[in-house]
This record gives C-alpha cells, sequence and structure tokens, in this order.
C-alpha cells in the first residue's frame, strides 16, 4: 500500500510541496513476459522490442526498433507494447545490468516485445518521461538488483518487480517539469553525440580519401610532393624492440586495457611477474597495434610517461617516419582487411608480428606524412573536446536523478 513519505528530494522546484508518496511498483503497473517464437519467425513482420531496445540511450519508438517477429493478430494483441508502456530487461550475466528499463514513446504505432523484456503496463496515469527518469535513480536500480536471482545469469521476476519500492511526486505538474528539465539534458547529449558522429564519418571519410591518394597535400610552396612509393611496413618499423634495460617495477599494458585507441587503465606488476616476452618497454611515440582481432582497431599510440610495457597481444611499432601518420594508416580499412587475410583463426583472428612486416603500406614524402598526421590530429581532437562534453552532460544528468528524486 502507498503511504506518505517523510523523505523529500535535495533539488525540488520552489512551486510544489505536496509529500512524496512511497509505494511499490506494483502500484503502477501490471507486468507480464514477452513473446517467445520459433527461430523462423525472426527477421520479418511486426517490429519486435529486445534488449538492445531497452538498454538504449533514448526512449524507444517504433521507427527505433530494428527487430522483428511474424507473429499472428491474436499473439500481438496479447503482446502489444503502447506509448506509456514500459520495458524491464529480464536477465543479464552481471547482476548490475537487471531490470534496466525504458518507455516506449511512440502514439501513432504499436509494437510488440520479446521474451528477455518484462512489460510494465500502467495502472495509474503519470507522466511517462518522468517515471523512465525515476527508473533510472541509484535507489531503485540498487533495490531492483537486489531482487535478482541466480548464479550464472541473474534474471528478474515479475513479482519481484512489483515489490520494488518508489518514492514518487503525485503532482502531474511537478513530475512535468522534472521531466522538461531532464528532457532537455538529454536533447544538450543527443546533440553532443550526434556531432561527434558526423566528426567521425568526416574523419573516416577524410582517411579513404587521404590513403587512397584521391586528396593530396602541396608542399609551402605550392608544388606537389613526390609520389607515395609502396613499402613493406617492416621497413618502416621496428617492431617489437628490445630494451637493454629493464624497470624493478612498470605499468603492464593487457588487451583490456585499451578501448578505441585510449587507455584507460593499467596492472602495475613486477618485472618477475611479466611474461619473458614482454620484456619490451615503451618509448613516447610508439604504436601498439592489436594482434588478435585485429578488426577492432584497438590500437594504442603511446604519449604516457613512466615506465610501461605490453601484453604480446601487441604488436610494439617504433618508427623514424611520422608516427602519427603510420598510426593512422594502420586503421584504415584497406589495410585492416590485407591484415584479416593474413590472420588465422575463425573466431578469434590474430597475425603474429613477422607476417604484419610483410604488408604493403603506401608512404609518401615525410613531410607529407606530416601535413596528414596534423589534419586527422586535428579532428582527434575535436572528437576528445565533444567527448570530455558528453561525459560531463551525462555526470551532471545522473547528479540530478540523485538530487530531484528520492
Amino acid at each position: 500500500m502507498a503511504k506518505i513519505s517523510a523523505l523529500q528530494p535535495k533539488l525540488r522546484f520552489s512551486s510544489f510541496a505536496e509529500p512524496y508518496e512511497q509505494t511499490t511498483l506494483g502500484e503502477y503497473f501490471t507486468f507480464k513476459n514477452g513473446v517467445n517464437a520459433d527461430k523462423g519467425s525472426y527477421g520479418t513482420g511486426r517490429k519486435f522490442i529486445n534488449v538492445l531496445d531497452v538498454i538504449a540511450e533514448q526512449p524507444i519508438t517504433h521507427d527505433s526498433i530494428i527487430g522483428s517477429v511474424s507473429i499472428n493478430d491474436a499473439e500481438f494483441q496479447k503482446n502489444e507494447v503502447v506509448f506509456g508502456d514500459v520495458l524491464f530487461q529480464r536477465s543479464s550475466e552481471t547482476r548490475e545490468e537487471v531490470g534496466q528499463s525504458n518507455i516506449y514513446l511512440d502514439k501513432n504505432c504499436s509494437a510488440t516485445f520479446g521474451g528477455f523484456v518484462i512489460r510494465g503496463r500502467p495502472k495509474k496515469r503519470f507522466v511517462p518521461e518522468y517515471f523512465n527518469a525515476l527508473l533510472k535513480t541509484q535507489a531503485v536500480r540498487k533495490d531492483m538488483t537486489s531482487r535478482s536471482g541466480g548464479s550464472t545469469r541473474y534474471n528478474i521476476g515479475q513479482e519481484a518487480l512489483e515489490k520494488v519500492s518508489v518514492c514518487v511526486t503525485k503532482d502531474k505538474a511537478e513530475q512535468q517539469k522534472i521531466a522538461a528539465f531532464l528532457s532537455a539534458v538529454d536533447e544538450k547529449i543527443a546533440q553532443l553525440t550526434r556531432k561527434k558522429a558526423l566528426l567521425e564519418a568526416y574523419k573516416k571519410g577524410c582517411m579513404q580519401q587521404l590513403f587512397s591518394q584521391k586528396i593530396r597535400f602541396k608542399d609551402d610552396q605550392g608544388n606537389d610532393f613526390p609520389d607515395w612509393e609502396e613499402k613493406r611496413l617492416g621497413d618502416l618499423v621496428d617492431i617489437n624492440p628490445r630494451s637493454e634495460t629493464f624497470p624493478e617495477t612498470f605499468n603492464y599494458i593487457d588487451l583490456e586495457a585499451v578501448n578505441h585507441g585510449e587507455l584507460f587503465g593499467y596492472k602495475l606488476l613486477s618485472k618477475y611477474e611479466a611474461p619473458s616476452r614482454a620484456q619490451r618497454v615503451l618509448q613516447k611515440n610508439d604504436i601498439l597495434f592489436q594482434l588478435v582481432r585485429p578488426y577492432q582497431k584497438n590500437n594504442l599510440f603511446f604519449e604516457l610517461s613512466g615506465d610501461f610495457v605490453a601484453s604480446t597481444g601487441y604488436a610494439q611499432l617504433r618508427t623514424q617516419e611520422c608516427p602519427k601518420f603510420i598510426y593512422y594508416g594502420l586503421h584504415t580499412d584497406q589495410f585492416v582487411k590485407v591484415v584479416l587475410q593474413r590472420s588465422t583463426g575463425s573466431n578469434y583472428p590474430a597475425i603474429n608480428s613477422e607476417d604484419l612486416k610483410t604488408i604493403k603500406f603506401g608512404t609518401p614524402s615525410l613531410p607529407e606524412q606530416q601535413k596528414i598526421a596534423v589534419l586527422l590530429s586535428s579532428i582527434d581532437k575535436k572528437i576528445h573536446l565533444l567527448t570530455v562534453e558528453i561525459q560531463l552532460a551525462q555526470t551532471f544528468k545522473k547528479g540530478l536523478l540523485q538530487q530531484m528524486f528520492v
């Protein structure tokens, strides 16, 4: 049963003073599991909401749904998703992801949903965007995940969802004002995300044009640079250079420490714990090329100070050419295609350092390499600044969620 809560949010619009209601999701929703169709039914038919739609950043609309399933009218009506319905992730390999939710905000078209998803159908009227934000607060998520069960895979059922505690303002005007404020923050994040995506697409287009030589720079006097030469990568870089001295302790970069070219973590080991083949100390402007699953393009341009050693899952490249030019060239679709052709293994394709040396690499003169590197680096800096802006906006929103809700 719902009761008046003595708790109040830390941030509240001054025109509202009505007490909050301490209640449960069962007071606001009825729950139902989704469709479990035959394997051959998927891929065509009616729009079908799955877990990927639930964990998406933006609310779900008919056009945003990728999946589809062929089911009859009766089955569809029984499992229909309409405006204001909330969808919950039913299971996950980690407890922290169980019960993640999203809301369906399409008034014109309905959809259906899958067996790994639970639908919450509203029993009371509320502002959908408000409740969507409420379900993402730390208090609600903590209560929800604590009610999940399992060992190798965690699950939450309808009965557990019904018992999840929520603290709600019943004032629809306050709900609307909170929703509008958070929607403005979401729109800012969406704008920054779109701008970043456009810059990334522009960078990819520039790389294709530059490395295929459809676009060429001229020297400072306006003259053409010399023709490019095709060389073996091993003639341009020293692969896996050995170090004459080795530090007592060092930062060990493993395959999990690189994400889209940016170092986000490392393990601190002693030299006695290091793999014997990893005795290669990194220098500034070295390049780490991911040998396993190279299609991920999770390579690293090393710019840190200190004693670092890379895992043998990487080839360490050092060059007297322009390092950033080599780094960008390693990310071109053409180069990666050749790498995959030389790789062995199907699930985890990998290339060894010796084979990597033999791949041909188009190379302009050093001054043109530098111009290409400067251009692409300037785009990367803009992308990085947008990434930081997005992260700050997301952190700001997370703080709002904790302070505008109980």
